[in-house]
Order: structure tokens, then C-alpha cells, then sequence
């Protein structure tokens, strides 16, 4: 993606005409980056492993909140989106939609969401000492709030 990027819209984070995420893959004839979804999968994976690996052997340290998951998704990341580890922007209230789904409200309503999940997380000491069935069901439930924003969608 071109350096100096101005985000205004939604559709700026797409491949003009895809639902693919404009990405560092360029080349010619790829100007906003690889716009095959398997290909950019594959490569997205690919870099993700080895970042995660990295940080394996060497974890960010951080409270586990909102920031510190900024910084390991701008370090899993780094290779593949201009981005990563940044709060996305674009005009409040509106939504980022893929494939029909609704993601990642702008402005402070995100911030807000993110940081209420973490706090809840927190809460709970992190789902510490939890049987698994039950870790697994919550984590699921908190890992999809954040991702997906519904936590800043409905605040």
C-alpha cells in the first residue's frame, strides 16, 4: 500500500473493486497489493507463523489490554499490512462491512469497546483456573467481540 495512505472511507482499506485488504505484496500490475484472497491467505499465514513463533521466544511485553494487543498485532502483522497495530480509521459511526458482516466501528466507540473487553477479561483474571470446556467457551465469546468489534458496535 502506498506510504502516506489517507484513510476516509471504509472501501480505502479494500483492493479498489475486491473485498480484499490492500496489502504490502505489490508488484506490477498489484499496485494496492496481492488482491487473490487465497494467495494473500496463504501469504498472511505464512508470515503470521513465523512472527508468532518470534514471539514464542521473546512475548511483547505489556498489561495485556488494549495496547499491548495493538502492539502484537502490529508485530504479527508487519509484514503484510501497512496498518497493523493501528486502530482503524474512517468516518464515526459508520461500520467496515465484509462479506456481509459488520466489523470494526471507527472512532472512540472502538477504543471504548476494546477497552471494556480487556477490563472484563481482567475481571475474570484472565480465565485463569477455568476447566477447559468453560476457558474455551469464554475465550471464544471474548476473542469474538474483539475481533469482530460487536463490544464497540452495541457500547
Amino acid at each position: 500500500m502506498p506510504r502516506g495512505t489517507t484513510f476516509r472511507t471504509w472501501d480505502d482499506y479494500f483492493i479498489p473493486g475486491t473485498s480484499v485488504l490492500r496489502n504490502k505484496f505489490t508488484a506490477p500490475g498489484k499496485p494496492y497489493g496481492e488482491p487473490d484472497p487465497d494467495k494473500l491467505r496463504q501469504l498472511e499465514e505464512a508470515y503470521a507463523h513465523t512472527r508468532l513463533q518470534e514471539l514464542y521466544d521473546g512475548p511483547i511485553p505489556g498489561q495485556f489490554d488494549y495496547d499491548h494487543m495493538k502492539a502484537i498485532h502490529a508485530y504479527v502483522f508487519q509484514d503484510v499490512y501497512e496498518w497493523a497495530g493501528q486502530e482503524r480509521v474512517a468516518p464515526a459511526g459508520q461500520f467496515m462491512t465484509k462479506d456481509g458482516h459488520a466489523y470494526y466501528g471507527a472512532g472512540p466507540h472502538l477504543t471504548a469497546g476494546a477497552e471494556a473487553e480487556y477490563a472484563k477479561l481482567a475481571s475474570k483474571d484472565y480465565l485463569r483456573g477455568l476447566p477447559k470446556a468453560k476457558f474455551v467457551d469464554e475465550l471464544a465469546e471474548s476473542w469474538g467481540e474483539l475481533n469482530t468489534g460487536v463490544s464497540a458496535l452495541s457500547g
